[in-house]
């Protein structure tokens, strides 16, 4: 066979050049030259460009006729050494040669029916499905025999199986991107879940900081009444009539007086409850708490230094420790400056500290810088309290112009008008007649809120203070004194009581004269109380009211497992068990 083919081969080379050399014979050349000397010639432009064109057409078949037959000898040279090699390999290496050229044109055959790079690499012998026949195309003959298609060639039963094949194909892939679409959604969902429940909770969490808020200023407000007040009750009631534009009343001094008198455990106690202030209300009035905070520490920090008892008792030891005479005099230096000064003066001690020059005491301003804060939280509340005040004149100030301005501007005003001026003073006009009986029988007549109201209008139109009246005016049997001879007359009693001392009574002076009957001049009664300090006991501090310092907040639900579905729904839900702490 392979002589036969070599042969044929040659054949059709040998006629092929046969016909180019016939092509390229001398007649044919001559009957060239003769057809080109026919051929008209229209002009001199015409002819040069028909030429070119003449030229470059026959030097693009010569290009093309090289290029085939370069082509065709590549060919033959690869085709000679394919020979070649063929006769000298081996039965091993021709084996091995069939084998790959045999699964080359399998996996031809498989990629024309369409099987996926999963099942490429099975074959009939070696595959997880055991299937012997698994490369050769299912015959299912009863059924083209049910149908009438016994006589329907292989090929056509190949290709449509291979339809089959990319049809079941194109939906499994279809189902995969519809399954990853679902998927998608579903985790989409559950993102857009979780956000909204951040939100919820973040929102519980600012509900419930709200509610733990109120109930710790009704607390105050219930200590403030029951005349238990605390530290953190005066100091939120201080803040909180700040933030207040309606309420006009508002103490006189400033907020840190409120830390005077107050016990080591107090101090401590009250840097707890604004701990739980400052958590409760967040960002609002943190300079506030902040400097309240910054007293509180300086004046426990004092008092630990200052008790024995204490771990950080250091007495006179202590290498920054100020004599008292000392401490008078920075005191004073800090006393009459306001905020700005006190941060210049600052600035200056941290200059010096940074320095560290030679012969400057390091330990003393560095102590001293630490008082200087206590005093510049002093000094902003202090102008802070001082601005608040002055608002809340000239609030008051405003408030009583407009209802002088109301009263003035409307003399004459619409018979409506006055009545409703008359009806809103109408308590305190019927406690402002002559009449003392008739007053008394309409105070007496008043329901509890119109006494309320008549005593809010009687404050704000200053009648709590006495009239003046003439000195016929004034009843028989009561002694009008002088204001001046009431001073002196208190003057000489406060005189007399400081130089007599105290007077023993009659029964007392006979306890005493029989007391020292028996004694001689030179002896001396003991009979004098001792004072003595109150002495708290262990078995006291157990009954004393605490507040709780932590909140314990338990998360409590349900899950909507099969069970709760089951005999459960959202009108009956299922009882709660506990989530999380």
């Amino acid at each position: 066979m392979g002589r036969s083919r070599s042969r044929s081969g040659s054949r059709s080379r040998h006629r092929s050049s046969k016909k180019k050399r016939e092509s390229r014979s001398p007649v044919n050349d001559r009957d060239r030259r003769r057809s080109r000397s026919r051929s008209p010639k229209a002009g001199g432009s015409k002819s040069r460009k028909s030429d070119r064109r003449g030229r470059s057409s026959s030097d693009d078949d010569g290009l093309q006729k090289r290029l085939e037959v370069e082509r065709g000898e590549k060919k033959r040279q690869k085709q000679q050494e394919k020979e070649k090699a063929k006769e000298t390999e081996t039965p091993e290496e021709k084996r091995a040669r069939r084998l790959a050229k045999k699964l080359i044109k399998e996996q031809k055959r498989k990629d024309k029916l369409g099987w996926g790079e999963e099942h490429l690499g099975y074959t009939n012998f070696d595959n997880p499905f055991g299937d012997s026949t698994l490369t050769d195309t299912f015959v299912w003959g009863k059924k083209l025999e049910k149908e009438g298609k016994t006589d329907v060639p292989l090929t056509q039963l190949e290709r449509s199986a291979k339809e089959r094949v990319v049809k079941n194909y194109t939906e499994l892939e279809k189902l995969k991107m519809q399954r990853e679409a679902r998927e998608a959604a579903r985790a989409d969902m559950e993102m857009m879940q979780r956000e909204s429940e951040v939100v919820q909770h973040k929102e519980w969490v600012r509900q419930e900081d709200k509610f733990h808020l109120q109930q710790a200023k009704l607390r105050s407000q219930l200590r403030i009444k029951e005349k238990r007040a605390k530290a953190i009750d005066l100091l939120a009631k201080y803040i909180n009539a700040e933030d207040d534009d309606e309420d006009i009343d508002i103490d006189i001094t400033e907020p840190y007086n409120f830390l005077m008198g107050l016990t080591m455990r107090d101090l401590e106690d009250l840097l707890e409850d604004i701990k739980v202030y400052r958590s409760l209300e967040g960002d609002k009035n943190g300079d506030y708490w902040k400097d309240i905070r910054t007293i509180t520490e300086d004046e426990l920090a004092k008092m630990r230094r200052m008790d024995p008892n204490s771990s950080e008792y250091v007495g006179d030891r202590a290498r920054d420790a100020i004599h008292d005479s000392v401490q008078r005099d920075v005191n004073r230096i800090f006393k009459g400056k306001n905020h700005r000064e006190l941060a210049l003066l600052e600035t200056e001690i941290m200059k010096k500290v940074r320095m560290q020059q030679e012969g400057v005491d390091v330990a003393y301003w560095e102590s001293l810088l630490g008082h200087l804060k206590a005093h510049m939280a002093k000094a902003r509340l202090r102008e802070r309290h001082q601005e608040t005040l002055r608002l809340k004149l000239a609030k008051l100030k405003s408030e009583q112009l407009a209802e002088v301005n109301q009263v003035v501007e409307s003399p004459a005003a619409s018979t409506s008008a006055a009545a409703a001026v008359a009806a809103s003073v109408a308590p305190v006009a019927l406690l402002t007649g002559e009449d003392d009986e008739e007053r008394d029988k309409q105070w007496s007549e008043m329901s509890p809120e119109e006494r309320a109201e008549a005593t809010i209008a009687m404050f704000k139109a200053g009648s709590y203070s006495p009239a003046y009246q003439a000195d016929g005016d004034v009843q028989p049997g009561v002694e009008v004194i002088d204001e001046a001879e009431d001073a002196k007359r208190r003057q000489f009693n406060l005189v007399e009581m400081k130089t007599t001392g105290t007077t023993l009574s009659q029964r007392e002076a006979q306890f005493e004269a029989e007391a020292r009957k028996g004694m001689s001049k030179e002896e001396a009664t003991f009979a004098v109380e001792a004072p003595i300090e109150a002495q708290s006991y262990l078995w006291s501090d157990k009954y004393r009211p605490r507040k709780p310092r932590y909140f314990n907040r338990v998360h409590t639900g349900f899950e909507w497992n099969k069970y709760n579905q089951t005999h459960y729904d959202l009108d009956n839900p299922p009882p709660k068990i506990v989530q999380g702490y």
